[in-house]
């Protein structure tokens, strides 16, 4: 009862505002946003590629990719892409990424041109208004003879997925001390 006698709406609102400055503090981390490509099977092919190989993989990026873009270029914080015989990353290689999506920010036209640091490996995928094509390249000469595997016509399909947003350690411990801060201002004024 002498909680209640002595806890009035004076501090019933600095309480409160404590709690609000603290949660305001309190922010998640931005989620990535992973975009996945799954090309079709090639159709045309030297060994050591055959009909089931495809390519495939995957970019992430610090947020999504916009809205009505019409070939715009990305730099992926982290890429992966294979055509089932040879697998380039971000760590091994440079490449071109530009992109056109609609007015959700699916993407709807691209253009991925990925070459390993030996110059051994390509991958290309691309939707175009003038071309759809996805290729594997790998040369074994320095006359950059190549086998090939490739689609043509045939686009593959775009999914993407957000990591889901997780409080950073500082922020948790932050609103921590706000929250302890308040019920020892409180546990004083009571007391």
């Amino acid at each position: 009862m002498r909680f209640l006698q002595r806890f009035n709406l004076k501090h019933a609102t600095q309480l409160l505002a404590c709690l609000f400055l603290t949660a305001l503090t309190c922010k998640p981390a931005i989620a990535d946003t992973v975009y996945t490509y799954t090309g079709n099977n090639f159709t045309t092919f030297t060994l050591p590629f055959n009909s089931s190989d495809s390519v495939y993989g995957s970019f992430t990026l610090a947020t999504p990719l916009g809205a009505n873009l019409d070939q715009a270029f990305v730099t992926p914080e982290h890429f992966n892409f294979s055509d089932s015989y040879q697998t380039i990353t971000d760590t091994n290689s440079f490449g071109t990424f530009s992109f056109s999506t609609d007015g959700s920010g699916n993407i709807t036209q691209w253009v991925i041109g990925i070459l390993d640091n030996s110059l051994t490996s390509q991958i290309v995928t691309v939707k175009t208004n003038a071309l759809i094509h996805d290729e594997g390249y790998y040369y074994y000469d320095s006359h950059f003879d190549s086998y090939t595997g490739n689609v043509e016509n045939d686009p593959g399909v775009w999914s993407s997925s957000n990591s889901s947003p997780v409080p950073e350690p500082t922020s948790l411990a932050l609103l921590g001390t706000g929250v302890l801060g308040a019920f020892r201002t409180l546990r004083r004024r009571l007391c």
